[in-house]
C-alpha cells in the first residue's frame, strides 16, 4: 500500500482556486456515480473531509455548478476607488479655500478644524480624517503642527 499524505486544510478566509472548484465538482460526480442514493449533505461532508475544504464551500460550489453548469474562478484583486477619484479639481480647490480661509481669519488650520469645515460643507462629499490628511499632502500642503501652503 502506498503512503498517502494527509490532506491539508484550506485556510479559513482564503479563496479556493478554480482548479480546486473543479476537483470538488469531479469528486461530487464520482460519489454520485458510486452511490446514487447519496444525499447532498452526506456528499458534502465526505468531500469536505476528502479535499480539506469547508462544508459550506463545498455546498456553494456544488450549488453553483448545478445552477450554471460551470464554476467560476475567484476575483483575487479588488478594484478600490481612491479618495483622488472621489474629489475632482473643483472640490480640491474648495478644500484649499477652506484651509486658506483659516489663515484669513487669523486662526491656525489644524487637521481637525479643516475636517469639520470640509464635512460641514454640503457641496463636498464626506471624507475621513486619514484621507483628508492624504489629500492635503497630495495638494502639497506641509504639516508642521499646522498646515502651511
Amino acid at each position: 500500500m502506498a503512503n498517502v499524505s494527509p490532506t491539508t486544510k484550506n485556510p479559513m478566509g482564503k479563496p479556493i482556486s478554480s482548479s480546486q472548484r473543479i476537483m470538488i465538482v469531479n469528486a461530487y460526480k464520482m460519489e454520485l456515480r458510486k452511490n446514487p442514493d447519496l444525499t447532498v449533505r452526506d456528499a458534502r461532508i465526505y468531500i469536505s473531509k476528502l479535499l480539506g475544504v469547508g462544508q459550506r464551500t463545498v455546498s456553494n460550489v456544488i450549488s453553483e455548478y448545478n445552477s450554471k453548469k460551470t464554476v467560476t474562478s475567484p476575483c483575487k484583486n479588488r478594484i478600490k476607488a481612491s479618495f483622488k477619484e472621489k474629489f475632482d479639481d473643483m472640490q480640491m480647490n474648495a478644500v484649499r479655500f477652506h484651509v486658506h480661509s483659516f489663515w484669513l481669519n487669523k486662526t491656525i488650520p489644524t487637521l481637525d478644524k479643516i475636517l469639520t469645515a470640509v464635512n460641514n460643507d454640503e457641496t463636498l462629499p464626506e471624507i475621513s480624517r486619514t484621507n483628508l490628511y492624504r489629500m492635503l499632502k497630495f495638494m502639497d500642503f506641509v504639516y508642521g503642527n499646522y498646515f502651511v501652503a
